[in-house]
């Protein structure tokens, strides 16, 4: 069991020191390497203390601030939201949440619908639903908020822009995973009503790489 000196830590988070030094011994952190741990946290409850911050205050936003001034500081551990992971798992296991209190933007509430359709409707490993979502986003960035044009529209020339430019390059297995990913999204925005001049069906089926081509079965995915 790992012990924590009731004297090391003051402020908000103190009442919760115990707990985190449990999560530590369960997650398999040696006694150093959890003494280290829970001096972060006491920096962090401290650093709160003098912002005059509860626990309930504890934002992404507010742990994003405190890690830019622990590196301003000079720190060198536990400088990124990383570090902040056994104390969020404490602090929700007791009914607070750390959550970010920035309105979600159109592409991020877009992306979350097409992991729900991907992981509800298509039955998608959690893998394979973070790779589509990795290879659409640039495109759902570019339409909805670079070029603030949406989807309505969408043509087949479009796509196949998007493709060639993603896929340059790319080894045959990453530019048949993004093809793939456009086919899966172009079905989930006909199913969500956008009014596209493209199917999944007309995505081509090949895209350019920098060594020739690479093929793959041009064929809908519902």
């Amino acid at each position: 069991m790992i012990k924590v000196l009731s004297s090391l830590v003051v402020g908000p988070l103190e009442v919760y020191v115990p707990a985190v030094a449990q999560d530590l011994a369960r997650v398999g952190y040696t006694s150093a390497s959890a003494d280290q741990h829970i001096a972060f946290v006491a920096h962090l409850s401290r650093w709160m203390d003098v912002e005059a911050l509860a626990v309930g205050d504890l934002t992404v936003e507010v742990l994003e601030k405190y890690f830019y001034t622990r590196r301003a500081a000079g720190y060198v551990n536990y400088r990124t939201m990383k570090a902040a992971q056994p104390l969020r798992r404490v602090l929700a296991a007791n009914g607070v949440v750390v959550t970010s209190t920035a309105m979600p933007t159109a592409s991020q509430l877009l992306l979350v619908s097409f992991a729900e359709y991907l992981t509800r409707e298509r039955g998608l490993a959690a893998g394979t639903v973070t790779a589509y979502i990795g290879r659409i986003r640039p495109l759902v960035i570019a339409r909805l908020e670079t070029a603030g044009v949406g989807f309505d529209g969408l043509t087949t020339i479009d796509v196949q822009r998007f493709l060639a430019e993603r896929c340059a390059g790319e080894a045959a297995s990453s530019a048949q995973l993004c093809v793939s990913a456009v086919r899966s999204f172009l079905c989930f925005l006909h199913l969500d009503g956008a009014a596209l001049s493209v199917s999944s069906a007309a995505v081509p089926g090949y895209v350019p790489l920098s060594g020739g081509v690479v093929s793959t079965p041009c064929r809908s995915v519902i």
